[in-house]
């Protein structure tokens, strides 16, 4: 079994955040319930999260958003400026109020697992997540299922928003590829100079050139670029390096009410 997130990342290990992904099935989980929380605390060391191309036009207002520098490169979200900081999540677990919090995120726990003889991608969760738990165990829960096997209301849900994510991230897929061979992606590094004088560099990311982007003169790679949105999303891209300020603005603020510097 595979998850739509590891083809995301071209990964063999679990993806970000989910420790044991499991097909959703009753004979197993008939028992299972969901915790009603809007705790992202489980997101609280990620200083990135994968992104869809659908996303830019809201994730644009509040994050960088750059590119994987790998063989399959796709889009992230910068949510801090250090390894293990995520400067959007406040306590307990809430995200930062008035910004946009990416669909990877609101997923979590659940996911889709895909298998070479189905027809199509199934509902997994991952049961480590401290949302799952069972009925009877406390209040405020959501039954997984309806006593007569169903997806109760929750895992509908669920399965509706698992499967236009999946849909959007197979439309994504040609993307970063098209960027990378057509040599597009520059490898980057941010370099922040704090207040208290310290420094930090951020490595491992790549960002579009901007000049090589407008010095394109293919019409019909334009024109399909055009249809696909990807020119929209590449012109969205750029406009988030401004964000790199509003991340260290929340640095400088989380900073100042922990009373730590940056290392």
């Amino acid at each position: 079994m595979t998850t739509d997130l590891q083809s995301e990342t071209g990964a063999s290990s679990q993806p970000l955040f989910y420790k044991n992904p499991v097909v959703l099935r009753y004979e197993t989980h008939r028992k299972a319930a969901l915790k009603r929380t809007g705790d992202f605390g489980f997101s609280a060391a990620a200083n990135a999260v994968p992104l869809l191309v659908s996303e830019f036009g809201r994730a644009v207002q509040h994050y960088p958003i750059v590119f994987t520098d790998t063989a399959s490169p796709y889009p992230l979200a910068m949510l801090g400026l250090r390894e293990n900081q995520n400067l959007f999540i406040g306590g307990p677990g809430s995200w930062r109020a008035g910004t946009y919090v990416p669909a990877y995120l609101r997923r979590y726990p659940f996911t889709v697992a895909n298998f070479g003889d189905q027809a199509g991608p199934l509902l997994a969760i991952d049961t480590a997540s401290e949302r799952v738990t069972e009925i009877g165990r406390g209040g405020d829960l959501d039954p997984l299922f309806e006593d007569g096997g169903g997806p109760s209301p929750v895992t509908a849900q669920a399965m509706a928003f698992c499967h236009a994510f999946h849909q959007d991230h197979l439309r994504d897929e040609g993307f970063g590829r098209a960027l990378l061979e057509l040599g597009l992606l520059v490898q980057r590094h941010a370099v922040m100079q704090f207040p208290d004088n310290s420094r930090y560099t951020l490595n491992g990311f790549c960002v579009v050139d901007a000049e090589k982007f407008r010095a394109l003169s293919d019409a019909d790679l334009l024109i399909d670029w055009h249809r696909r949105g990807w020119i929209s999303a590449i012109d969205l891209h750029l406009a988030s390096m401004n964000n790199w300020e509003t991340l260290l603005l929340l640095n400088a603020e989380a900073s100042t009410t922990t009373g730590q510097g940056v290392a």
